[in-house]
């Protein structure tokens, strides 16, 4: 098997790459055969390099897009990003593009949206190409239950999927929200926020 986020073969059943240390078992889907009733995996599609060009192979090591991009990202949603001749656009799983490659650079689509760079800002796309949320920031991360981190003159804040401030960008740093909080710093304070906005401070 194949580590999607380094490329490098890793033996089977590992649960982290010891390359990169990404996590490997999210990279099985459980499906329901609805004939049998019974659970089986089904593997993804993982990021392959060979040599300098990277595609995506099965868990069988099957090519299965070949490999003539420069970059590629694990499958999101069902698009996946890739960079050719120092631009980033979105394939499908055949490998047809569904994004033309037009952007600086790319992150994966999470909650239908994916943060795109375009002139040095950064925006988000919905899965059909579509500028939803223009690019006026300084660096964007993707999705999180409902909202995103963005950062506007060094500093961290969140927005929501129409591009409303919803938590202004005070913070040193954030991380993504996950159940509800996400943690922050402001000056030399570490803490948590609600998607409200609610700080709670460590002691």
């Amino acid at each position: 098997m194949f580590c999607p986020n380094c490329g490098k073969e890793v033996n089977e059943g590992t649960k982290f790459c010891p390359y990169c240390g990404k996590p490997l078992e999210a990279n099985e889907l459980k499906l329901s055969n609805i004939t049998s009733n019974k659970q089986e995996t089904v593997a993804t599609l993982i990021p392959y390099r060979k040599k300098d060009k990277w595609g995506f192979c099965d868990r069988n090591r099957h090519i299965v897009i070949q490999p003539i991009y420069d970059l590629a990202w694990s499958f999101s949603e069902g698009l996946a990003p890739v960079e050719l001749n120092d631009k980033y656009g979105f394939i499908d799983t055949k490998g047809n593009y569904i994004i033309q490659p037009i952007y600086d650079w790319a992150l994966s689509f999470s909650e239908g949206l994916a943060p795109v760079e375009l002139n040095d800002k950064w925006g988000f796309i919905d899965t059909k190409g579509n500028l939803v949320i223009q690019p006026i920031y300084d660096f964007a991360w993707s999705f999180s239950e409902g909202l995103a981190r963005v950062k506007l003159n060094g500093k961290c804040g969140f927005i929501d999927k129409k591009g409303n401030l919803i938590i202004q960008p005070i913070y040193y740093w954030a991380d993504s929200f996950s159940e509800g909080l996400a943690r922050v710093k402001l000056h030399y304070k570490y803490g948590y926020i609600d998607t409200k906005g609610t700080q709670y401070w460590e002691d």
